[in-house]
Order: structure tokens, then sequence, then C-alpha cells
């Protein structure tokens, strides 16, 4: 009777330890855990730890986007070879998948045998990673902390949102094929609000972000992603002093705010104290490395 206690206890004590594990993050204060899984269709789970939810968004590998590193528009299936062939297998996958969706993923998994997102996270898959036959870039405890937290999560509390062909238009190609290229408008419409945290919305600043590079664009697709997450985005324009490392300008009180410091962590950027403007509380002003993600 006492050791079965005792195991018990253990289990327990464990799957505190996982779900731990899941939740925690030196890197990020994002309160989501966002990955990629390479296959078909590919698959974008997310846990979210405020709504205590899983999120399952999939994709047919058949259709196209845009891949980062101004490479050009290829079927989704082709991301994972092509960042390979440029000696960054996962990451053209993941980034290409973050502007397409307009959603944070640091972490991608790709070369798995099995398709099914509930054979994804499974003991069969563990055993794939540990022997290098799948290839995560994730810590090998994080994994087992999501495998965890897939085992125990409850069908209710489990949205599934599968992207069809009505977020694609057919772009005709040179060999007079059509091809199903994603409509990141459509694909705003399809997600809404899924993914946006209570937290951030909750503070209610205003947030402008400023490109300053020469590169056009950047502020509109950062702005979509903090839009995503719950950031309340008032103005988009261009600065003209260039920063190399983003940054994120506000007063004492802004900057150490939730806003602030996931902003800080997704765009990879530095804390600036700073009065701001007339227009935000928080400015995220986008520089040379958050422009090296979409040049050659």
């Amino acid at each position: 009777m006492r050791r079965r206690i005792v195991g018990i206890l253990f289990i327990l004590a464990l799957a505190v330890w996982l779900v731990w594990i899941i939740f925690r993050d030196s890197e990020t204060p994002l309160p989501q855990v966002n990955v990629v899984i390479d296959g078909d269709p590919v698959i974008v789970a997310s846990w979210q730890r405020e709504q205590d939810r899983l999120v399952v968004v999939t994709i047919p590998a058949s259709f196209a986007t845009l891949a980062v590193h101004g490479l050009g528009t290829y079927p989704i299936r082709s991301l994972w070879q092509l960042g390979t062939i440029e000696g960054m297998p996962g990451l053209i996958l993941a980034e290409s998948l973050e502007e397409l969706l307009g959603l944070p993923i640091p972490w991608y998994i790709g070369e798995i045998p099995v398709g099914r997102f509930e054979n994804v996270f499974s003991f069969q898959t563990l055993v794939a990673i540990i022997s290098g036959r799948v290839k995560p870039n994730m810590p090998i405890v994080k994994f087992i902390g999501l495998t965890w937290g897939r085992m125990v999560a409850r069908s209710d509390r489990t949205i599934e949102i599968p992207l069809g062909a009505s977020v694609t238009t057919e772009e005709p190609q040179p060999d007079g094929t059509n091809l199903p290229l994603v409509s990141t408008r459509a694909v705003d419409e399809s997600l809404g609000d899924t993914f946006e945290e209570a937290s951030v919305r909750g503070e209610k600043l205003t947030v402008a972000v400023y490109n300053t590079t020469t590169t056009p664009g950047l502020a509109e697709g950062a702005a979509r992603i903090i839009d995503r997450i719950g950031g309340n985005v008032v103005r988009i324009g261009n600065e003209e002093v260039p920063v190399e490392r983003c940054q994120i300008r506000a007063n004492s009180e802004h900057l150490g705010t939730t806003t602030s410091r996931m902003l800080a962590s997704i765009f990879t950027c530095d804390r600036v104290l700073n009065n701001g403007d007339s227009y935000a509380d928080v400015i995220v002003a986008v520089g040379s490395g958050y422009e090296s993600r979409f040049v050659p």
C-alpha cells in the first residue's frame, strides 16, 4: 500500500514538472507555446495557458505561400526541403508560416513519419527524436512536456481550425497550371481573435510600429503579428534614422508591462527608455535585423 502511494505521488510530481516544462520559457514571456509540424497537412499547434486550451491549425501542404529571405513562392510542403538546401532546416518553414499566419512560431518539428496530430506528440516520436530520425529545434524536455499536455488536453478545451480552399486564390503558372496561393486576408478572417492574449488586451496600450529600413512592408507585417496577440496598433510609419536591432521604446511605466516584454521577445528587441510619442504608449522600431528575414 505504501509503495502504491509513493508511486502515485511520483506520478503527480512528474505531471506537475511536465506542465511546468510546457510553460516555463526563459527566452520569451509569451504565454503560449506555438510549434509548426511539417507534414501533410502542415500543423501549427498552440498551447495557450491563459485560456487553458489547445489550438490546432491545419493547412494542406499543397497550398502555396511566399517564402522568407526573398526565395519566392513555394508549396508549403517544399519549405522544409528548401530550408535544408539553404542551410536552415526548419527555420524557413517556421518563419514563412509566421508571416503567413501573423503568429510568432519559435518551434518546429520536421521529418515526422506520422501525419496525424495525435501521433506527433507521442512516445513513438520521442524515440525518433532520440535516434535522430525526427528533427525538432526544441529541447527534448520541452517536447516531453508538450506530449504530456497533448495527452491531458480536454476535448472541450481544444479548438481545431482547418484552413481549406476558401483561404486560397488560384495563381496561374507559366506551365498553364494554377497554384493555390494562401491569402493572408482570408487567414486573418479565419483565425479572428483566437490567438489574442488576455494580458496584452487587458493592458490596453496603444502601439506604433515604425520601419527604419528601406525595405517596404516591414512595419505592416510586424503590426499584423502585434494585432494577432491582442495588441492595439494605432500607427504604422517609417523612421529616417536606421537601427540594426529592433527597439521597444516607452516610458518607465509602460516599458515594464507584459505588452512591452512580449514584443521585445517576439521581435528580438532592446527595450529603450523613452517618453514615447504623441501617437502611442509603446513604439516598436524594426531595423536591419528584422529586415534580414525578408531579403536574399
